[in-house]
């Protein structure tokens, strides 16, 4: 989730098409906790995924979405480029020493994607 140049750099913010969310879910507010939303480069960002985004934001969550042009063969560059109707989204967590954390970190990220990300 983080620019990788400028924390080496020692500033914090997030990589290209990553947005934080609002710091006010404990369990969320770190960048190692993100929703990732795949798009495919050539369709573009739809205004549904920039709502999604907002609406995940809103709840605490990170959110980086990822331009696919070419497949790296995983699910998400496979659905955003054969897929294109198909809503997806991948919860990233950290795996700390308590794996049940990082559980409840995506189980917030999966309630929050299935409550404010409806198909429109």
């Amino acid at each position: 989730m983080l620019d990788a140049a400028a924390y080496r750099a020692g500033v914090v913010r997030p990589r290209a098409n990553g947005y934080f969310g609002n710091g006010t879910v404990p369990q969320l507010d770190n960048p190692d906790i993100y929703a990732i939303l795949p798009y495919a480069r050539a369709k573009g960002l739809s205004a549904a995924d920039v709502k999604c985004r907002q609406a995940l934001n809103a709840a605490g969550a990170n959110v980086w979405h990822e331009h696919v042009g070419v497949s790296d063969g995983s699910l998400s560059n496979h659905v955003a480029l054969n897929l294109p109707d198909v809503r997806y989204m991948n919860a990233e967590a950290r795996r700390d020493a308590d794996l049940a954390e990082a559980a409840q970190a995506q189980l917030l990220m999966v309630d929050a994607y299935l409550g404010q990300c409806r198909p429109e």
